[in-house]
């Protein structure tokens, strides 16, 4: 038991460290913000966010714009083969009938 008393030698304890040690340096303060910066970082704020409300609507748009050309690829794929078939039958008819094909709309 004799050892641990010299182990502890050169070692500070905890308490002498904190009465020894300088007191902490006081946090400089702010100076109060005056009208111009405050002018100033309102204009900042109100640019970030148009810039950032400017970002979220070309994105909407962006999607909104996919599922358009969606939506209208798809109708078109749908009608099409029909519109096509009914234009065949009604030149075909009308040259099987021997009559000039139909006027175009």
């Amino acid at each position: 038991m004799n050892e641990l008393p010299e182990r502890r030698r050169g070692i500070p304890v905890l308490t002498e460290v904190f009465n020894t040690a300088e007191p902490a340096a006081k946090p400089a303060t702010s100076p109060a913000p005056t009208e111009v910066s405050i002018q100033a970082v309102r204009e900042e704020l109100l640019g970030e966010a148009l810039q950032l409300t400017e970002q979220a609507v070309h994105q909407a748009l962006t999607g909104l714009e996919a599922q358009l050309v969606e939506r209208v690829a798809a109708q078109i794929q749908a009608q099409l083969p029909a519109l096509v078939e009914r234009v065949l039958r009604a030149h075909l008819d009308a040259a099987a009938d021997g009559s000039m094909a139909p006027t175009e709309r």
